[in-house]
C-alpha cells in the first residue's frame, strides 16, 4: 500500500511540476527566475495542491457514504488490495 501511495505522489508531483513549468516559464536565457514567473509558480502549485486537497476530500466523503450503505463492506481498493491480487495474499505496507 505503502509503494501505491508513494507512486501516486510522485505522478502527481511530476504533473503539477510539469503543467506549472510549462504555464509560467516563459524565458530561458536567463539563469534566475523572473519575479512574475515565481509569482506564476507559487500561484500554480498553491492552485493545484489546493484542488487536490479538495478532490481527495470528496473521495473519501464518497468512499465513507459508499462503506456505510454496503453495511461496512471494504472494496478491494479500499482494503488495499489491488485488483490484480487475490484476497488471501498479504499486502505491501
Amino acid at each position: 500500500m505503502l509503494h501505491i501511495q508513494v507512486k501516486d505522489f510522485l505522478l502527481l508531483y511530476n504533473k503539477l511540476t510539469e503543467q506549472c513549468f510549462q504555464n509560467c516559464v516563459s524565458i530561458f536565457f536567463e539563469n534566475k527566475i523572473e519575479h512574475f514567473e515565481a509569482s506564476c509558480l507559487e500561484s500554480c502549485t498553491d492552485r493545484y495542491v489546493a484542488f487536490n486537497q479538495r478532490l481527495m476530500k470528496v473521495f473519501m466523503e464518497h468512499q465513507k457514504s459508499r462503506q456505510e450503505q454496503t453495511g461496512g463492506a471494504l472494496s478491494p481498493i479500499t482494503a488495499g488490495i489491488s485488483p490484480n491480487q487475490s484476497q488471501n495474499e498479504p499486502t505491501e505496507s
